[in-house]
């Protein structure tokens, strides 16, 4: 799936992992574009977090793993850290260091052996401290930060790295609501300049917000690959995370929206059909449907608000004039 920038950034083919006769990952392959961001999404356990790190080469898998054209095992440590940087979901730092000095290590992989970081390096290092919120924290020892502090000095850090492919897992899990959309839309900025992000993700809603793009991973293996909308289909969540669930668009928001159905009998019940209107039907609809009932209602005016709620939970409906 190459068509947001020009030329593939990564390309994986036919990648295993495993651990002690174990299969965490199987058969893995897929291709990232410049400029694309790529959410990837599934139960705990399925191997998102795995995944990143055999792209980072921190785990070593069996396969192809090509980065900007150049295959993984031929780089260097530096040459690895020029184009891919990857934030991990849990970083332990023990050790008293400010915070712009881990901001500072991203400057790393673009020094000489034993050259010291220049007055550029600086810049950039608190430039993208400002950008993240942080450079009020630049004398602070990091182990002194909150979770959400260090998780965005951390990002800081990658920011700082200017590599190529960005990696994240699950990059917001320490943050509040307000600095998660900041870091998403940090990630958004770095696609628009033709870097590629690819990032773990936990919360659908957010990932079919953001991302241009969905893996679904179930089992260490690809259960699917698009759009939001061609991944996140009911039968594709009910079969990965084992829940019954109706996928809609919301019509407040413009955003996908989902809803959890109880027990365990979705559309097995039924059908009824419900008979109403000018805000009638809507409470009788809701309670149906999250009961497993089929259903369908009407006939509504155009513009009746009971609509509204026929569409949020799938029925089927008739519309007239009056």
């Amino acid at each position: 799936m190459i068509e947001e920038g020009k030329g593939k950034a990564l390309e994986i083919v036919g990648l295993n992992y495993e651990i002690n006769e174990t299969r965490i990952l199987n058969d893995i392959s897929l291709s990232a574009a410049r400029g694309e961001f790529i959410g990837l999404i599934g139960p705990n356990g399925a191997g998102k977090s795995t995944l990143l790190k055999c792209i980072n080469g921190i785990c070593s898998a069996s396969g192809k793993v090509t980065v900007c054209g150049t295959p993984l095992e031929s780089l260097d440590g530096r040459a690895m850290a020029r184009r891919i940087s990857l934030m991990h979901q849990n970083t332990e730092i023990t050790f008293p260091f400010p915070s712009l000095d881990i901001v500072m290590m991203g400057r790393y992989p673009h020094l000489k052996r034993m050259q010291g970081e220049s007055r550029g390096d600086l810049e950039i290092a608190k430039r993208n401290m400002k950008y993240t919120d942080t450079l009020q924290f630049e004398n602070k020892p990091v182990t002194q930060l909150s979770g959400g502090e260090r998780q965005r000095v951390l990002f800081a850090k990658i920011l700082t790295q200017e590599a190529d492919i960005v990696l994240l897992d699950e990059p917001t899990a320490s943050l509040d609501i307000s600095y998660q959309e900041q870091i998403f839309n940090f990630s958004g900025e770095l696609v628009s300049s033709g870097k590629t992000v690819i990032a773990a993700v936990h919360d659908l809603k957010t990932a079919s917000r953001y991302c241009s793009r969905l893996i679904l991973i179930n089992r260490g293996s690809v259960m699917a690959d698009g759009t939001p909308e061609e991944v996140l289909t009911r039968e594709n969540i009910s079969a990965a995370y084992g829940v019954n669930i109706l996928v809609y668009r919301n019509k407040v928001t413009g955003q996908l929206d989902f809803h959890l159905y109880k027990g365990s009998d979705y559309n097995l019940k039924g059908p009824i059909h419900v008979i109403g209107g000018g805000g009638s039907a809507s409470w009788v609809i809701r309670q149906l449907s999250e009961e497993g009932y089929s259903v369908s209602a009407g006939v509504f005016a155009p513009e009746d608000s009971d609509r509204q709620s026929a569409d949020v939970f799938g029925a089927e409906y008739i519309t007239s004039k009056p």
